[in-house]
């Protein structure tokens, strides 16, 4: 896991990285020992490799956001970076932007690089880095625009559950909406399988 994590870093070209370790039943790691351990060995790897590293082990018991999909998360992805999602994934993007802040040196402290962070998402610059990011790669930043008429869409929208008056979302299982979605199409169960980019 370790090779494979930060080879694709290494290759990439950075040599300041900020990476979350997931933890809990949607994660490759299950316990917070497990992940503890996965942190530190990517930590002596990356200083073996001369690279600086900041890691936070992060809670995959629950959906991070509210989409679990391709085309879904991306959606989500660019609400965050223009200003109109809240919740855990905005707060995440910038918790390990202020790592990578921090790492880099351009912080004196973590709150000085949280305030650094959230000022570049509302300030509309971490957008237009994204933008410039998708274009030098060959991507249309036309996603960020128009992302529902850009990105493929499933025949079937909206689902409403009906629950009591009473009724009330206690916790989701992220392992188990994961496996819903694999099964609709949004992942592989073999390695030949098709993903639908669509579902979620």
């Amino acid at each position: 896991i370790v090779s494979i994590i930060l080879s694709k870093k290494i290759a990439g070209g950075s040599n300041v990285i900020a990476i979350d370790v997931k933890c809990g039943s949607g994660a490759f790691m299950k316990t917070l020992p497990e992940a503890r351990q996965l942190a530190d060995a990517l930590i002596e790897t990356a200083e073996a490799c001369g690279l600086k590293l900041g890691v936070e082990i992060t809670d995959m018991s629950q959906p991070l956001g509210r989409a679990v999909g391709n085309a879904l998360e991306i959606e989500e992805a660019i609400s965050v970076l223009k200003g109109t999602e809240a919740g855990r994934f905005r707060e995440l993007c910038i918790g390990l932007c202020a790592l990578a802040i921090q790492e880099c040196g351009r912080a004196t402290s973590h709150n000085e690089a949280l305030l650094a962070s959230g000022d570049l998402l509302d300030s509309g610059n971490a957008l237009l880095k994204a933008k410039e990011w998708f274009s030098s790669q060959g991507a249309d930043p036309a996603v960020f625009d128009n992302p529902f008429e850009v990105l493929p869409r499933a025949p079937v929208i909206h689902c409403e559950i009906y629950a009591g008056p009473d009724a009330w979302v206690r916790s989701w299982d992220a392992a188990t909406v994961g496996h819903a979605s694999v099964e609709l199409g949004a992942g592989r169960i073999r390695k030949e399988d098709t993903i639908d980019p669509s579902v979620g």
